[in-house]
């Protein structure tokens, strides 16, 4: 890679990633506490199996809401400008 692309090429893709991670943090919070409330609103002590529900359903909708950021972080990760790897390789 640090032939074909430089040093830089180390780090496609981190940027899209970092973009991503405030959104799906805020998203966790939020949803935690909706399902959290919305299921278990009438208890005052949550156990460890309604924790692991209220995080799975957290983990869901967050992935969801951000997996547009994952398909362009994918496609800036394996995009290889042809015309610079061209150049390298003569």
């Amino acid at each position: 890679m640090q032939k074909r692309e430089g040093f830089i090429g180390f780090f496609k893709g981190n940027g899209m990633t970092v973009m991503k991670i405030a959104p799906f943090s805020a998203f966790e919070f939020y949803f935690y506490e909706v399902f959290k409330n919305n299921l278990y609103g009438h208890k005052k002590q949550l156990g460890y199996f309604d924790k692991l529900i209220s995080g799975g359903l957290t983990g869901i909708v967050a992935s969801t809401l951000t997996y547009p950021f994952d398909i362009v972080k994918t496609y800036l990760t394996i995009n290889v400008d042809n015309s610079k790897r061209l150049t390298m390789m003569q």
